[in-house]
């Protein structure tokens, strides 16, 4: 749109915008990341929990024999 020839009486409001939006972009990009590294560490933290109640289930059979 800023190659248009048309584009001089709106050429601050769409440089606003432009800066408006890569902000945003950059702000969803941040989020998208801290989400992915959430969604591993919630991965891995029920497989630990698993692990546990198994662990945790083979000990008392161990100890009530």
């Amino acid at each position: 749109m800023r190659g248009s020839p048309y584009v001089k009486p709106f050429e601050a409001e769409i440089r606003s915008w432009e800066e408006k939006l890569l902000s945003m972009q950059d702000i969803l990009d941040a989020w998208i990341k801290k989400l992915r590294i959430l969604s591993e560490y919630n991965h891995t933290l029920k497989n630990v929990l698993k692990a546990s109640v198994v662990f945790t289930s083979h000990l008392s059979k161990k100890l009530k024999a």
